[in-house]
């Protein structure tokens, strides 16, 4: 009886072992899942739609641009600046193309709730931020807001604040490539805005992308 009672014991003391050994290493492996960066999905965004329309306006003609995919149907500005592009970068869902410098891109993505960064907290963020760089040669973050914050800066969109980050690298012949990106969140829609372009062209044209990202609203103009 004595044994038995002391291999009992002992299977009970094991177990209770492994559950308090186990605890610690679940805890770990979450811990790291959380800090591990949040990459660009790798499955082709869904398209927009984007035609340029010319709307009778207080006694004269406006031109105007319509953008329309899922959950969006928005009135845009562009077509002053901006011209569509031809989309083969499975990443976006729209690509214009800056009619003053070739160069130079606006690019625009739509993500699900789910499927990317599930909110712009601190925290999804840095794990966003923390993966910019794989790949680039000297990369760089030159510069970062978020109007999320009470005391916070940078643009609203649509009534939405955003977080931005411009980040550069070298690429071929040392050539100092760039992108900025706004994020803004519309209802579960994520939509990321990217300017892409030599450094020194992003650098110019930070003011005029983000001046027609902050003048989209809901499509308001009905044909008669």
């Amino acid at each position: 009886m004595a044994y038995r009672f002391v291999l009992v014991a002992l299977t009970c003391l094991l177990s209770l072992s492994s559950r308090i050994v186990a605890a610690p290493a679940t805890a770990s492996r979450e811990a790291q899942e959380q800090k591990k960066p949040i990459s660009w999905p790798e499955s082709d965004r869904p398209q927009l739609r984007h035609t340029e329309e010319e709307i009778s306006f207080d006694g004269g003609i406006i031109r105007v641009g319509h953008l329309v995919g899922p959950a969006i149907n928005w009135e845009t500005y562009f077509p002053l600046h901006w011209e569509r592009a031809e989309n083969t970068d499975g990443r976006f869902s729209l690509l214009l193309r800056y009619k003053n410098d070739a160069q130079v891109f606006f690019a625009i993505s739509v993500f699900d709730e789910k499927e990317f960064l599930p909110d712009l907290s601190e925290e999804n963020w840095s794990r966003f931020r923390s993966g910019l760089g794989e790949g680039k040669e000297e990369f760089t973050i030159q510069a970062e807001t978020s109007s999320l914050e009470e005391e916070g800066e940078g643009p609203y969109i649509m009534g939405n604040p955003t977080r931005t980050i411009l980040y550069s690298w070298t690429g071929a012949r040392r050539s100092q490539n760039a992108e900025f990106d706004i994020f803004f969140k519309d209802g579960k829609t994520l939509i990321a805005f990217r300017l892409i372009g030599p450094l020194a062209s992003v650098k110019a044209q930070i003011g005029e992308f983000t001046k027609r990202s902050t003048q989209i609203g809901e499509w308001r103009w009905d044909k008669k």
